[in-house]
């Protein structure tokens, strides 16, 4: 079995990213957490929304510093 793991789809462009304050929210396994709100926007006029807590906000931050400064 051949597993071709790149990405083949269409993948639209970011124009506008907002973050929210700390917000407390109930999680998906029904634990109230502290959490901050991700709006996108997209070209196209999309929006994609989802939560994002303290700790994977700063991975996700030192993640993209990271690969952007290796552009």
């Amino acid at each position: 079995m051949d597993l071709d793991e790149g990405y083949s789809g269409y993948m639209p462009m970011i124009g506008q990213i907002n973050v929210s304050s700390i917000v407390e929210m109930i999680n998906t396994d029904g634990q109230l957490v502290h959490a901050h709100s991700i709006i996108i926007n997209t070209r196209e006029n999309k929006e994609f929304v989802f939560s994002i807590e303290q700790q994977n906000l700063i991975r996700l931050y030192f993640i993209l510093h990271k690969v952007l400064s290796n552009v």
